[in-house]
């Protein structure tokens, strides 16, 4: 019997375009995108058969752009998109898949971002790893949830940014019309950014 998965495979290193090979990436997608399908696709079928389950998934920030971790934030990307894909599959079949977005120093984030100064302990991480395999998040389904040390958040999901331009028959003239007009002021920033979807001036827990 299996209740719940947390799905934590994960091969990171650092290397720029220029310097990579087939050799160089077929490792990451060995670990991180195949071992997470197979792990996943052995989990949910006990779940299916009990018609009850909770898969957590492990992407990372990587995933929204980092400078020479762009073949494992693709990998990481590609575990976001199993997670929407996967909810969707199994929403109505008992399961629920999420993902978290975890920071921590390991020995995995010392080949990472070396860029910060600070990192929390990787323990600060299971509460929101608990709750997601738990009942008590029964209504939370296909969601990425990040966690860097105090602070959580939910990531976006891929979306079609509006007002969606529209034509009968585009041609290069049309295109350049388009963007000139206003799709290069939709144009979102490189990187992880904020957005804000609802405001509040603070989210904290009331369960201490």
């Amino acid at each position: 019997m299996i209740d719940g998965l947390v799905n934590n495979a994960a091969n990171v290193g650092r290397a720029r375009l220029e310097s990579l090979t087939e050799h160089d990436i077929k490792p990451y997608l060995d670990t991180n995108i195949i071992g997470t399908i197979n792990c996943a696709a052995h989990a949910v079928r006990p779940m299916l058969a009990r018609g009850k389950g909770s898969i957590v998934n492990v992407t990372s920030g990587a995933q929204m752009g980092a400078a020479g971790l762009g073949v494992y934030g693709a990998t990481k990307g590609a575990v976001a998109s199993l997670t929407y894909a996967w909810a969707i599959e199994l929403r109505d079949r008992g399961i629920r898949v999420n993902a978290v977005s975890p920071l921590a120093e390991t020995r995995l984030s010392s080949l990472g971002d070396q860029t910060r100064e600070y990192r929390p302990a990787p323990d600060s991480n299971v509460p929101v790893i608990e709750y997601l395999l738990s009942d008590a998040s029964a209504g939370v389904n296909g969601q990425i949830v990040k966690m860097d040390g105090e602070f959580m958040a939910l990531c976006t999901h891929p979306a079609i940014l509006a007002p969606i331009a529209q034509n009968p028959r585009w041609t290069y003239e049309s295109v350049k019309a388009a963007f000139e007009r206003g799709l290069s002021a939709l144009q979102l920033p490189l990187g992880p950014v904020a957005m804000e979807v609802q405001a509040f001036t603070s989210i904290g827990g009331s369960g201490e």
